[in-house]
């Protein structure tokens, strides 16, 4: 739908000229804002950390803090999702956490993580959440614990994940692998319990809530 700058003002829309205009403008009696710098309409959000200020679909405001301009019509339109006003506070981009991953004991070694990709998401009661896979390939197969740390992260105790691991062997024709989160000493581990005396390939899925905040992945400081 085409709006035209006389419906704009009869609508009670605020008019801003330039970016600038809107990055040092507050709420003021209205919600609403049309830049004609970037001809795009804007709504106030009073708090929206998780919106990376562009200077196109997402603006800061004379108000400072989270608050945000989000376009929402025109050349920038901002598409809203259930997490930004609903159920969560902040959704992380995908992260590849290899780096955080550090062998503890079991299958000899680590040959070469393959995958370990995760989103961190805060629900609108503050809480937050780890949620991804992580595969690796070890340098021996045994019928062993496979045991890793994964810094930066501290579960809120322990708990079994969703996925057995896919190539566990069995023992009387009953799989005996399975792969759990747990904490010790204040560190989060991955344990692959009895990994496989026929295979170095592991992998599981998990869904985990947190204790605290993650850090050392690069999340906005002031979610």
């Amino acid at each position: 739908m085409i709006v035209s700058q006389k419906e704009i003002t009869s609508l009670g829309y605020r008019t801003l000229n330039q970016i600038k205009q809107a990055k040092n403008d507050g709420t003021g009696d209205v919600m609403m804002a049309f830049c004609s710098q970037t001809s795009t309409l804007y709504r106030y959000l009073t708090n929206g950390p998780m919106l990376i200020p562009n200077d196109t679909s997402v603006l800061i405001t004379g108000d400072g803090g989270a608050t945000r301009w989000v376009g929402i019509g025109g050349v920038y339109n901002l598409t809203y999702t259930n997490y930004i006003t609903g159920q969560y506070a902040y959704v992380s981009p995908d992260i590849d956490f290899s780096s955080s991953v550090t062998y503890i004991s079991g299958g000899g070694s680590i040959s070469s993580i393959d995958t370990a990709k995760c989103v961190f998401y805060k629900t609108s009661n503050n809480v937050w959440w780890m949620e991804g896979v992580l595969k690796l390939t070890a340098s021996s197969a045994s019928r062993t614990a496979l045991i890793v740390n994964v810094a930066g992260v501290l579960p809120d105790g322990n708990g079994t994940t969703y996925w057995q691991n896919g190539a566990a062997d069995t023992n009387g024709g009953v799989i005996v692998s399975y792969f759990q989160m747990y904490v010790t000493s204040g560190t989060c581990k991955f344990n692959w319990a009895y990994a496989s005396a026929t295979t170095t390939h592991h992998s599981g899925s998990f869904k985990i809530r947190l204790a605290s905040k993650p850090t050392g992945f690069g999340l906005p400081a002031e979610v």
